[in-house]
């Protein structure tokens, strides 16, 4: 069977596609988007969390 597996070369030199793709600056409405899509995610969980919390402490009975 590995006699029918080939050898993987490299190109002696990267397209020009590569190459501009190279030299672009990097996408920064995306990587706000994505920002903003995480924290509008971990925003509901941390309050849901606090309100789990804020729920356990008052099912504890009162000491008198």
């Amino acid at each position: 069977m590995p006699d029918t597996v080939g050898t993987a070369t490299l190109s002696a030199t990267p397209s020009a596609i590569n190459r501009s793709a190279l030299r672009e600056p990097p996408d920064v409405k995306r990587w706000l988007l994505w920002g903003t899509l995480v924290a509008a995610s971990l925003l509901p969980g941390y309050m849901a969390l606090r309100l789990w919390k804020q729920m356990r402490t008052n099912d504890e009975p009162a000491k008198r």
